[in-house]
């Protein structure tokens, strides 16, 4: 703000075309500043915006004196939350959730280590990348074969 007041002052000092657009701009703002207060001097437009903000605020804080509705949501989240806790309480939501969650897992961890899923799928999976950049690169396969077993690519049949 400083530098830029004192760049626009030394501007105006100047004699040529820099200073002259610098006078012409600070007399533009100036004869706007002017037009706007009288406008404001004439219609009141901050007084009025001030005003409407006092009495929108007033009138909000009077209705919720008159009605608490902050209480009454308060109320009714606290009711909410203490219902949940009686269902919970009464059905063990919590607990069989619990319980489901360490079931699945155990269950899931017998299966992989009776049939070695983990692995299997680990081995299938280096396999088929394997086949695949044997197919893609055809000079590490020496096969002399292209994919799917037919002639190698390039050749005529």
């Amino acid at each position: 703000g400083v530098v830029a007041a004192a760049a626009g002052a030394y501007a105006a000092t100047r004699s040529d075309g820099v200073g002259n657009a610098a006078r012409n701009i600070g007399a533009a703002t100036a004869e706007t500043a002017k037009g706007l207060k009288r406008f404001d001097d004439e219609h009141k437009v901050v007084d009025k915006t001030k005003n409407a903000i006092v009495g929108t605020t007033n009138a909000a804080m009077q209705f919720e004196r008159e009605n608490s509705i902050s209480g009454k949501v308060q109320t009714i989240a606290t009711g909410a939350a203490q219902k949940a806790k009686e269902v919970n309480d009464q059905y063990d939501i919590t607990g069989k959730t619990k319980a489901a969650a360490v079931g699945t897992y155990q269950t899931a961890k017998a299966i992989d280590e009776k049939y070695k899923v983990k692995e299997n799928v680990g081995k299938g999976l280096v396999a088929g990348l394997n086949k695949l950049a044997e197919v893609m690169d055809p000079k590490k396969g020496q096969s002399g074969q292209g994919p799917a077993g037919g002639a190698p690519p390039g050749s005529r049949v």
